[in-house]
């Protein structure tokens, strides 16, 4: 099998002499034989969904697929994201930019079954690393402009979503939409 060129990220935490905690992302490219590359794309594009089989204790290891997902809308019930991925103990790590028109307070909502935590602007804003269906919900004032986002999810056993949702300056809650997505370079 000829090498391929795929995208890989990598966090780095960071605690200041205050014991705040942050997380860093970095994206690169190597070189992998079973991995076909996902194309970078532009605003409206969706994020970069990199998947992977699910173990608590070496979790986002076993690099199973990437693709792009358009939004962030999904409920598989009993199902899995892909045959590239069992139907139960598969984690997707996404990747991109919140792309924000007008200035104001928005409310992000993330109603999940199993564990997520969310980064915005390279701030944790959201953190549930543990079994069971609720709604995470964090509210701020954003600029205008795009803001860098990270969102991890893993799905144990049972049925599985994970729905990103916002309401902000002028609109009620809604999903995410595909507009207000886009990739980072």
């Amino acid at each position: 099998v000829a090498d391929t060129v795929a995208y890989y990220t990598v966090e780095a935490k960071f605690v200041d002499a205050a014991g705040n905690r942050s997380c860093r992302w970095a994206s690169s490219l190597c070189v992998n034989p079973h991995i076909e590359p996902v194309p970078f794309d532009s605003a409206g594009s969706g994020l970069r969904g990199a998947y992977y089989s699910y173990d608590r204790w070496n979790d986002f290891k076993a690099l199973l697929a990437e693709r792009v997902d358009t939004t962030i809308n999904f409920d598989w019930g009993a199902g899995s994201p892909g045959a590239f991925a069992p139907s139960d103990y598969w984690s997707v790590r996404w990747t991109g930019k919140l792309n924000v028109t007008a200035a104001g307070d928005y409310t992000l909502y993330l109603d999940a079954k199993d564990g997520r935590r969310v980064w915005l602007d390279g701030v944790q804003v959201m953190l549930k690393w543990s079994d069971g269906a609720t709604e995470t919900i964090w509210s701020g004032a954003l600029s205008s402009g795009a803001h860098p986002i990270v969102i991890e999810y893993y799905h144990g056993y049972s049925s599985a979503k994970c729905k990103l949702a916002w309401s902000g300056p002028g609109f009620t809650k809604r999903i995410v939409p595909r507009e207000a997505l886009s990739q980072q370079k």
